[in-house]
């Protein structure tokens, strides 16, 4: 089990002995959590864990949040592991601030963010906190995607895929967003403006911000590009092992993108069979640190190029990635006609996700 499953699972037991009615608790459990919070390993970036304080009064739902930059428990997206009112189970989840929102605006929140992120098996996972007003239903309504975890299976589970999967979601939507910052949308539905007049306005104030969102945004694709050079080396490792079982002696394996990014593969594979005849396949390594079901990515030139080597041309699906274990990832080997088959095309420029029942 990982480190950060460790951390994790210490952090929400500390929680699950949480008692509305002993304040004294409560207080033990928030310095529990607050001297085991810093082990947690996040992504690149500035990003701070919390637990819930109750505003000067016990909660009734408690609480363990995960936040970007200026996102708070009131305003702006975040992680939050949300526990139910009668601390059986406890909801692993994409969410935002509620304050000063009606549930009409929270709804029409929670709809935009989901349009973003598009259909996935957390999407329509429902929350129920088992309270009926008050924040506890504002909680419910602002859940963009969720996983319930049962609270006595803690001590048996792993929590690092899930964790891991989720912050993918949070930094794509931050990123694809352009929200780095308690975003316009949020000012403007609380101020009850129509659907027009918002649009315009956040049009507007992401024209103003373009600067400081692109310097961010390059940020993060250039930890992205880290990742994916790290992703391409433990491939291109795994490929010349594959070779050398094979008993292969003349066979020659390169990262083709760093000579040509432009080329519409990562790495090339050149070697002679046993008749001497040369002969050639093509790698395009996709790596992300979530689950193999997280979307990745691919320009329209890889597409094409995909479309043209129908039978030299494999995806390596690296996931699960991080560059101290051993092994570093898992992967799978995905050809090309299995990739267009049975994987779903969005242009964003792509998004690439396994299908439904074989539908998009």
């Amino acid at each position: 089990m990982s480190e950060n499953s460790r951390v994790l699972r210490e952090i929400l037991t500390f929680i699950s002995h949480y008692h509305k009615d002993d304040a004294q608790l409560f207080s033990r459990i928030i310095s529990s959590v607050n001297q085991e919070k810093d082990k947690l390993v996040l992504p690149k970036g500035n990003y701070r864990c919390e637990v819930s304080t109750g505003q000067g009064k016990n909660p009734i739902c408690p609480w363990f949040g995960v936040f970007f930059e200026n996102n708070s428990p009131t305003q702006g997206f975040y992680v939050v592991f949300l526990f139910d009112a009668n601390q059986e189970f406890v909801f692993l989840s994409l969410s935002f601030g509620t304050e000063k929102l009606s549930l009409k605006q929270i709804c029409a929140i929670t709809r935009w963010a989901k349009d973003r992120l598009g259909e996935n098996d957390w999407t329509d996972n429902q929350v129920d906190l088992k309270w009926k007003t008050g924040r506890p239903k504002k909680y419910e309504k602002s859940v963009i995607l969720s996983k319930k975890i049962e609270i006595r299976c803690l001590p048996s589970i792993d929590l690092d895929e899930d964790f891991t999967r989720i912050m993918d979601y949070y930094q794509n939507l931050l990123m694809l967003c352009e929200i780095y910052d308690y975003p316009q949308l949020f000012r403007e539905v609380s101020n009850n403006k129509k659907k027009k007049e918002i649009e315009n306005v956040v049009e507007k104030d992401r024209r103003k911000r373009r600067m400081v969102s692109e310097e961010m945004l390059m940020d993060a694709l250039l930890a992205r590009k880290e990742l994916g050079d790290m992703g391409e080396a433990f491939i291109k490792e795994i490929i010349e092992k594959e070779f050398l079982d094979k008993g292969y002696v003349k066979f020659e394996v390169k990262i083709q993108s760093c000579i040509d990014e432009g080329a519409g593969y990562d790495i090339l594979a050149v070697w002679n069979d046993p008749n001497g005849i040369i002969k050639t396949e093509y790698y395009e390594v996709k790596t992300t640190t979530g689950s193999c079901t997280t979307p990745f990515y691919m320009s329209q030139n890889e597409r094409s190029f995909c479309e043209q080597h129908p039978f030299d041309y494999f995806l390596y699906r690296v996931y699960q990635f991080r560059e101290k274990s051993k092994p570093k990832g898992l992967f799978q080997k995905i050809e090309a006609s299995n990739l267009i088959k049975n994987y779903s095309f969005r242009p964003m420029p792509y998004s690439f996700s396994v299908k439904k029942n074989g539908k998009d």
